[in-house]
């Protein structure tokens, strides 16, 4: 009878897609800095907010809520925790990279 290590962790292909999917789901942060920004400059709040706000953590916390919410139905709040964690870093960093393509443009844009 083989001992059971309870510290080793049972990965099957649903596990690794998810966490592919996960990462992949940062892709639209661009898309979603524009409706941030679009959105916080016709509503006026942009002048309220400092514009990291809209331009980076807004998108970002956006864009990992899906997969977030999902790891939470499928496994542990830990879990849950851990890929969302995960994928608002990486969402962070892209964020925080792309928001340059918008300053490009110049004020007033």
């Amino acid at each position: 009878m083989a001992a059971h290590d309870s510290s080793t962790v049972d990965l099957g292909l649903p596990d690794v897609a998810f966490v592919v999917l996960a990462l992949l789901s940062v892709a639209p942060a661009v898309v979603a800095q524009l409706l941030w920004i679009l959105g916080f400059d016709m509503t006026g709040l942009d002048a309220f907010a400092p514009d990291v706000v809209f331009t980076v953590v807004g998108p970002a916390v956006s864009v990992a809520l899906v997969p977030t919410a999902i790891a939470a139905v499928r496994y542990s709040r830990r879990t849950a925790a851990a890929v969302g964690a995960g994928v608002l870093a990486v969402a962070l960093a892209v964020a925080a990279f792309t928001v340059r393509l918008y300053a490009l443009c110049g004020p007033g844009c």
